[in-house]
């Protein structure tokens, strides 16, 4: 099979976000292929602070209690476990996270291709170890929602903390595959321990693109973009911080059964309800609060913003048409 590389298009970040002449361009080929390449969408100062926090996080095994750390492909998940890890929610423990200018930018672009009423729905962090990261299956983001989360409209940002390329484990993507429906999932290699999803059902290899990315460097995709990543083979990490917008209620639907989803033996839902009985539940109220407080002040700026904006424009115009008479 030969490999297909996108070429990311010519245009850094902050250009993509604020060249609304240009943007339709892009935002089509999203829709087209249900993914985009972006280059250099965060400084350099950003990455740097996100990547030296990730890697503090995951040195150190946090969240492994509570099963916010996890391995994504090892069905014995111990914090020794490295084959492919996964830390979900990293803000809960660095919520500096959220006070960077790229999360910001990511929040800004989401309601731009989502809508004004697109709000950040999680994020999490993945790390492929040098020489042996395993490959991320093939999947569909939309396969490991339930309930309410179920046919929202959403997209994940992932950027890279360090260059992607194929070697080390780069995105890659099934293209079109968003306009068609959640294919058939089961947990990786059909172990019901592990909390990764592999697809199972058939796909044309001639459709996949491979997505590399500079540091700082982001792709986009859909909800059921299937989408994947190699195995790292180099001698240096590569670390991915992905967070995902959603627009809320746009989607009226007859809630689905994934039968995927039914693992009781996964080892990180284990560990996480042992530590909710042991007092988390208290900790999560607490972080459910904050993230409500957070959303409110957040709304609110935004609809300040909106209306000085509209304020501003008004004035203007009412000035020109004072000047036409």
């Amino acid at each position: 099979m030969d490999m297909v590389t996108q070429h990311a298009p010519d245009l850094g970040g902050n250009a993509f976000i604020g060249s609304p002449s240009r943007f339709p361009e892009y935002l089509s080929s999203l829709e087209r292929n249900g993914f985009l390449c972006v280059p250099d969408f965060a400084s350099p100062a950003d990455v740097q602070v996100i990547n030296a926090t990730l890697h503090k996080l995951l040195r150190d095994g946090t969240g492994f209690r509570e099963g916010a750390r996890r391995d994504l492909v090892d069905p014995n998940d111990s914090l020794g476990s490295d084959s492919l890890t996964e830390l979900v929610l990293p803000h809960n423990y660095a919520p500096e996270l959220h006070q960077t200018r790229y999360f910001a930018d990511a929040l800004r672009l989401a309601r731009t291709i989502l809508g004004p009423e697109a709000e950040f729905a999680f994020d999490h962090a993945i790390l492929k170890p040098a020489l042996h990261g395993a490959q991320t299956p093939w999947h569909q983001d939309e396969a490991y929602q339930s309930g309410p989360e179920q046919g929202r409209r959403q997209i994940a940002v992932w950027m890279a903390t360090s260059a992607a390329t194929v070697e080390n484990g780069c995105m890659r993507y099934v293209a079109g595959s968003h306009l068609g429906e959640v294919l058939a999932h089961r947990p990786y290699q059909g172990d019901e321990r592990v909390h990764g999803l592999e697809c199972i059902d058939a796909f044309n290899p001639d459709d996949i693109v491979y997505c590399p990315v500079e540091a700082g460097g982001i792709v986009i995709h859909s909800g059921r973009t299937l989408h994947g990543a190699g195995p790292n083979q180099t001698s240096h990490a590569r670390l991915a911080y992905i967070v995902v917008f959603a627009a809320p209620g746009t989607v009226a639907h007859v809630p689905r059964e994934f039968s995927w989803l039914q693992r009781p033996a996964e080892a990180a839902s284990q560990r996480r309800r042992q530590w909710l009985m042991r007092g988390g539940v208290l900790i999560e109220f607490a972080r459910k609060v904050r993230r409500s407080r957070q959303r409110a002040t957040n709304g609110f700026a935004q609809h300040l913003r909106q209306a000085l904006m509209r304020r501003i424009r008004e004035r203007l115009g009412a000035r020109d048409s004072s000047k036409v008479r």
